[in-house]
Formats: C-alpha cells, sequence, structure tokens
C-alpha cells in the first residue's frame, strides 16, 4: 500500500467474532490456517478460498532486500 501513498500504518487485524457474516455477500480466506479455522459461513454467502502461503509459517531470518 506505502507504494502507491497509502499509510496503512496505524491499521489493525479484527477479531472475526466481531462479524456476523450473514452481514457479508462474499468471504475470501488467503492460507490453510484461515480456511481451517473460520467460523461456519452462512449459506447464500459466496465463499473462495485462495491457497497462499501463510506468513506466520515463515521461519529464517530478514535478508534486508526492501
Amino acid at each position: 500500500m506505502e507504494e502507491i501513498g497509502i499509510n496503512i500504518k496505524h491499521q489493525e487485524s479484527k477479531s472475526l467474532k466481531l462479524f456476523d457474516f450473514s452481514d457479508f455477500d462474499y468471504v475470501i480466506t488467503l492460507c490453510g490456517d484461515a480456511k481451517n479455522h473460520c467460523p461456519v459461513i452462512p449459506k447464500g454467502v459466496y465463499h473462495q478460498h485462495w491457497d497462499l502461503l501463510d506468513p506466520a509459517q515463515v521461519s529464517g531470518t530478514p535478508t534486508g532486500n526492501n
């Protein structure tokens, strides 16, 4: 986002418990952990899963190539 001039440094993740999924038209999960632990999505809500590698599972040290 920074590359296009949008500052999101003060944004925080929100718990899925805060949301009533029946208010959504679409739900997209991005990694296996989200798909496996996502609450039940009501019928009528379109759910699609994009199986991306989970960044929380990365190990090692940063390379410094920013």
